[in-house]
């Protein structure tokens, strides 16, 4: 287990931990989180004010229930990845994370609690990879777009309409980004211009 004392910027023997407990990673500077496939539970708000996380990848994990407030005011959190094996997510979850851009449902999850992803900012894709039906405002009224595969049968999601293009959009999401710098260089007593392209992930 990982109580909530952690005072340090890495965690050793990460193959053995089970459990995560409440507050573990409150305001503790550890900007990636990689969970083995030992991890087996969350305790609530265990993420929560990470002032520092970038990512939490927990796909290799065996949790099943993401508990209530497990990413909870998290400034910089810009990606969550969640497990095959989770089936359910909380009241609360997910919620004031400013920096997350979009999130994906694995298809096992078949049950999301009324306001379970509310307060993020700049939210706007979500995408569910599964087939049962949510009726629960798991949004509170805030608009995003829900993506689903052609398998999902249902019109809404959430109570929001759905559009069952989860892969392409989510691969245009994934992928890297073009962008261009130009600046202006002396050869000899020309003047020349010289563009310098970045991949930028």
């Amino acid at each position: 287990m990982v109580g909530s004392n952690l005072r340090f910027s890495s965690i050793p023997h990460m193959d053995k931990i089970e459990l995560i407990d409440s507050y573990c990673f409150s305001e503790r500077k550890i900007e990636k989180f990689i969970a083995t496939s030992a991890l087996k539970e969350l305790n609530k708000c265990a993420f929560h004010a990470a002032y520092s996380m970038k990512i939490c990848n927990l796909s290799a994990s065996k949790i099943t229930e993401l508990p209530r407030s497990s990413f909870w005011d998290m400034q910089t959190l810009e990606k969550i990845i969640l497990p095959s094996t989770l089936t359910i997510i909380k009241f609360y979850s997910i919620r004031i994370c400013p920096k997350l851009r979009f999130i994906v449902i694995p298809e096992s999850v078949s049950s999301i609690e009324s306001n379970a992803i509310i307060f993020n900012d700049i939210l706007k894709d979500v995408f569910y990879y599964g087939t049962t039906f949510i009726d629960t405002d798991v949004f509170n009224g805030t608009f995003v777009r829900v993506h689903v595969t052609t398998l999902y049968k249902n019109e809404k999601f959430a109570k929001l309409s759905v559009s069952p293009d989860a892969s392409n959009v989510l691969n245009e999401l994934n992928r890297p980004k073009l962008t261009c710098q130009c600046r202006q260089r002396q050869f000899s007593n020309l003047n020349k211009l010289t563009l310098i392209i970045l991949f930028v992930s």
